[in-house]
């Protein structure tokens, strides 16, 4: 490994939990333990950041105050970034946009130039990559950019960004896609192939918990009593919620599932409301439950304890499902959506159920299964676990980074 590669990230870390502020952290973290030196650029909001050992963190900042520091020290290079910016303007959403992609690309410009830093990483094909693309092109370094699907056919995102989006992946040396879905989406929509580079899960922090760890915690949320499904996600429309909830209201229907409840954990991006209001409505307040995030030891103990991991997502860009890995590493089966990239991850019948998406008949239909039988719920469970380990771990994943960053440096030598 060439000791002298400096790698500028740009994305967002978690507080505590997240699913693409994770793929930021750990992606971060084991190339650092690679020797790569990262300068990590969050323009994620938060002040009670999780953020690796050995990596250089820097928050966004003021967009003002950035501005005009990168201007004083790279006048030529913001001058012809901000050019680039206001001809793309029309596909932000606002003036607020602009200036918020501007103070992004500042904050980069004076991180990447003064830590003379070999490339640089951006994650999602939107702002904040926009931002990190033009900046490696001022520098006249390799930009590497994450694509995770839903960059190029998000309701809402393409009618507005899909020139950006355009530009942002012609203009990146290299693509890196979470899933083979991702892969496809990204050269459907561009006609530009990504390289395929699975995220992982942490085995250290997510392994089934011993039964005395998984008492204390039951009894500490009042779950002792109970039969557990569990999901862990944003509390978005798009995220299935709904779906969940119905089928548990047909569940509850059956007599054999009265001890089963369901438990639901995740911040609200809009949906909450509705399901409080659901649960309200078809009096489900004694049997389903709704948090806020909670500590990942917690998480970890409440992974291993459910007898059932739901992933009920309806989003046609899907573009891993890592909660879904997690809950199988902590030796839980899973029930999820067969959508998207999601197959890639949960395998039917092996580590555990899908179901059609949107079909609260056909996802009530496999919990049943899996509720009703425990040895084969066990077998999943044991396979699950198995197939994490084995197929989704950070220390290759980063390994993979660091051979295309590799890769993207060669190929600048060569041109120039």
């Amino acid at each position: 490994m060439d000791p002298k590669i400096t790698v500028c990230m740009v994305g967002s870390f978690p507080q505590p939990t997240g699913g693409m502020s994770t793929l930021c952290f750990y992606e971060a973290q084991h190339l650092a333990h690679l020797g790569v030196k990262v300068h990590f650029v969050d323009t994620g909001t938060g002040s009670e950041k999780r953020v690796p050992p050995l990596v250089d963190h820097y928050t966004r900042g003021n967009s003002y105050i950035n501005t005009v520091l990168a201007f004083l020290k790279y006048p030529r290079k913001l001058f012809w970034i901000a050019i680039q910016i206001h001809l793309l303007r029309k596909n932000l959403l606002s003036y607020q946009d602009y200036l918020w992609t501007l103070g992004v690309a500042s904050k980069t410009l004076i991180v990447a130039g003064s830590n003379k830093c070999s490339l640089i990483h951006s994650y999602h094909a939107i702002g904040r990559s926009l931002a990190a693309v033009l900046v490696a092109e001022s520098l006249r370094i390799p930009s590497v950019v994450t694509v995770l699907s839903s960059e190029f056919t998000h309701p809402g995102i393409c009618p507005i960004r899909k020139t950006m989006t355009d530009y942002i992946i012609s203009h990146a040396d290299c693509l890196i896609a979470i899933s083979k879905f991702t892969q496809s989406v990204c050269e459907r929509s561009s006609g530009k192939r990504a390289t395929v580079i699975y995220p992982g899960v942490d085995t250290k922090v997510f392994y089934p918990c011993d039964s005395a760890t998984a008492k204390k915690v039951a009894d500490r949320y009042s779950l002792e009593n109970y039969r557990v499904l569990l999901y862990v996600g944003r509390l978005v429309p798009e995220k299935g919620v709904k779906v969940l909830l119905e089928a548990f209201s047909l569940l509850q229907n059956q007599q054999n599932h009265q001890d089963v409840v369901c438990v639901i954990i995740g911040p609200d991006w809009g949906a909450k409301k509705d399901v409080l209001d659901y649960i309200d409505i078809n009096h489900l307040k004694d049997k389903v439950f709704v948090w806020n995030e909670i500590s990942l030891s917690d998480l970890r103990s409440l992974y291993s304890m459910a007898d059932v991991f739901i992933l009920p997502t309806v989003m046609e860009v899907e573009g891993f499902g890592l909660a879904a890995a997690e809950a199988m590493a902590c030796g839980t089966p899973v029930v999820a959506s067969r959508i998207a990239a999601v197959p890639e991850v949960v395998q039917d019948r092996v580590t555990g159920l899908l179901f059609e998406p949107r079909n609260a008949v056909d996802l009530a239909s496999k919990l049943d299964i899996l509720l009703g039988n425990e040895e084969y719920r066990r077998k999943l469970a044991r396979q699950a676990h198995q197939w994490v380990r084995d197929k989704f771990s950070w220390e290759p994943s980063a390994q993979q980074i660091l051979d295309l960053y590799q890769k993207c440096l060669k190929d600048l030598d060569k041109n120039t």
